[in-house]
């Protein structure tokens, strides 16, 4: 089974962000945020970059 590359950077930005939530929730936010900061943007990325029509 091959996962295309925009489900793998969507997936890989969901579990960073949750990652940075539990590490802000935990006392290391300036970290967390950073981490979730940069999971949400290669959960966008990856989101602009799946082929129209596959939904």
């Amino acid at each position: 089974m091959k996962v295309p590359g925009w489900l793998a950077a969507l997936l890989l930005g969901a579990l960073a962000f949750v990652v940075g939530l539990v590490l802000q929730l935990t006392g290391s936010w300036h970290i967390g945020l950073a981490i979730s900061m940069v999971g949400m943007m290669v959960g966008v990325v990856g989101g602009m970059c799946r082929p129209r029509g596959s939904h």
